[in-house]
């Protein structure tokens, strides 16, 4: 699955499970398990860069960010966009040349 296919999966009340670097830090991994189903839903993004992770919880709540959305978008130059909303939570945003979905 690639980006495309990401922006027309639904990715609301999907828990923040894991935010994970490989590839000697190239590439970012996220992993969203959906609370309804259990399936867990994986996000490589490959050539990470303009990373922006913004998550705050009020005092006295943690456990995992639940997603409000997710958009991406494929720039003029090739480049792809993506933003996980968490609502009220925060938002983590980035831009990288592949995304690859996967469900587990």
């Amino acid at each position: 699955m690639d980006a495309f296919e990401l922006e027309k999966m639904t990715l609301s009340d999907a828990e923040l499970e894991s935010i994970a670097w490989t590839e000697d830090g190239r590439d970012l991994v996220l992993r969203l398990r959906h609370a309804a189903s259990c399936v867990m839903t994986v996000i490589t993004c490959k050539w990470t860069e303009a990373l922006d992770v913004k998550l705050a919880f009020p005092n006295g709540r943690g456990g995992h960010p639940l997603t409000w959305g997710c958009t991406t978008a494929q720039l003029a130059d090739g480049v792809w966009s993506l933003c996980l909303d968490f609502g009220g939570t925060g938002a983590i945003r980035l831009m990288c040349a592949e995304i690859e979905v996967s469900n587990n």
